[in-house]
Formats: structure tokens, sequence, C-alpha cells
């Protein structure tokens, strides 16, 4: 503790605009007032007070964030943890949408990416990417050429229209790559996301009324493969919507 200490002092010392400490190494007193010791010479520098869960989401996202914020309310709250199934990423989602100050917030994980690509959308102060797939420094974390690229970072503001293609498996899909570059072209402030609803009919059917009680997520639509086609039909029945005949005859959407 006390050589990380001194690094990100030294950091600090030779102009660095950001340093991160995870929150419980910042809680130790000598900790906390050696740098913000060191902070106060250096009125550009940002600390980033981090906390990371690999084993899934934290007991209560809301409450550490408020925590990390009384403690030191100049500092940039990092919060990431594993979402073990994309309805675990809405935690993540809710908190960006409500933040009262710079803030990141990221899920790890297949089932998290959604959560970093739209971490611009809801005003996150940042996301992270790897140069290549082989130096990835979390699991799920994807390129810089898959961020700017594929999902057009530089593009997405907080207007954004948002579409994907629900399935399990869905990495392998090429709907993304082809409606994201139609969207390019045309000019259209869209993005097209792979959606990994992993489990049966009540993992999807969660899924999609965590996005329906969102409506501030702008999603305007979804492609459906398997193994969901049929859960979604039953999906638009039980709501009491339009479903075209040749759908309720095949039985799936």
């Amino acid at each position: 503790l006390e050589l990380r200490t001194e690094i990100l002092v030294e950091a600090l010392n030779y102009g660095a605009d950001f340093i991160d400490c995870e929150y419980d190494s910042f809680l130790a007193s000598d900790t906390q007032a050696r740098l913000k010791e060191a902070l106060s010479e250096n009125n550009q520098a940002r600390l980033i007070l981090s906390a990371h869960n690999f084993a899934g989401p934290f007991d209560d996202l809301a409450t550490l964030y408020e925590d990390i914020q009384a403690v030191y309310p100049e500092a940039i709250p990092k919060l990431v943890y594993t979402a073990r199934h994309i309805n675990d990423c809405f935690e993540a989602l809710d908190l960006l949408h409500n933040k009262t100050s710079d803030t990141i917030v990221l899920c790890m994980g297949e089932a998290g990416v959604i959560s970093r690509i739209l971490s611009k959308k809801l005003g996150g102060f940042l996301t992270f990417a790897s140069i290549d797939e082989e130096n990835a420094t979390a699991p799920g974390q994807i390129t810089i050429e898959q961020l700017k690229n594929l999902y057009r970072w530089d593009s997405i503001d907080a207007e954004t229209e948002l579409f994907g293609i629900i399935g399990n498996p869905v990495a392998h899909s090429l709907s993304p790559a082809i409606f994201n570059a139609c969207f390019d072209e045309r000019g259209i402030n869209g993005l097209y996301l792979p959606v990994l609803v992993e489990g049966k009919r009540s993992r999807f059917n969660d899924f999609l009324e965590n996005i329906v009680s969102r409506s501030w997520l702008g999603f305007g639509g979804f492609s459906v493969t398997i193994p969901h086609k049929a859960h979604a039909l039953d999906y638009v029945n039980g709501a009491g919507e339009f479903v075209e005949p040749l759908a309720a005859d095949i039985g799936a959407v």
C-alpha cells in the first residue's frame, strides 16, 4: 500500500492529469492524507476512486457511489463489476442516468459489453478499450477499432437511437456491422448492438421489461434470433400487441 501511494504521489509530482486509487486503499488515513496533500499542489489533476467486483454486482451500487462521493467529493467514482447476465447491467445504466457528477460505471464480461458502449450516450466520464483482443485488460473489453469503427463511438450522443439483435450466441452476428454501416452512410443517429440474452423465457421477459421501463435508454426496436424467437412472440401476445398473421402461424417472430 505504501509503495502504491508513493507511485501515485510521484505521478502527481510529474504532472499527471489523473491518478487512480482503489477506494478501499484510499480509506487508510495515511494514504488519504498523502494523496490529498499532493492533489492540493496539482490543481489540474483529478483523482479517480475505484471499486471492483470480479465475482458479480455490488451488494448496493448506489450506496457505494454515495460513500465515495462523501469521502472525497472532488473524486471521479469508478465502479466496475462483472455482469453475470445482461440484466445485471441495468443497475450500472441507472446509476449513469442518475449521476450528479463525473462518473465511470462499467460491467465486465461478455454480458456487460453494452455498458461499455452505452457509457457515452449516458454521459459516462470514459470507457475503456484495448489495443487488440490479445491485450485486453478486463473480461469483455472490446478493441479501440471495434469501439470507434463498428460501434461509431465518435457519433454517439444523448440523442442516439438504439437498436439491437437479441440472441444467444450473438457475437458472431454480422447485423451490427451491416446496420451501423448503413446508419453511417445515411447520416442516421442510430446504433445497432449485439444483445446477448442468456437463459430461457423468463430471462428474456425480464430483459424486455427492463428496456420498456427505461424509455430514456432510447431503444427503438430489436431483431430476434435463436433461441428467443418463440419467446418474443409469447411476450408480444402477452402484452396484447399486434402480431403479423404469418408470424402467428409459424409461432415465432
